[in-house]
């Protein structure tokens, strides 16, 4: 039997170190609702709120970048 709708998970099970965002955080865009010059944004078919990403995430136990430590 599959599985319906989002997988229940916490976010210590994905990041269990942690996570710090360093890029921004914006609205994803439901490309194939858009069309020119009309932008739409893609919502949870669950819920129907608006999804947002981050454009980039590091696990800081595992980043090489000391600043993000």
């Amino acid at each position: 039997m599959a599985i319906q709708g989002p997988i229940p998970i916490g976010f210590d099970q994905v990041f269990p170190h942690g996570c710090y965002i360093v890029g921004e955080v914006e609205q994803v865009k439901d490309f194939d609702a858009s069309t020119n010059g009309r932008t739409v944004y893609a919502k949870d078919k669950t819920t129907g709120e608006l999804i947002w990403q981050v454009a980039d995430w590091a696990d800081p136990a595992h980043c090489a970048d000391s600043a993000l430590r």
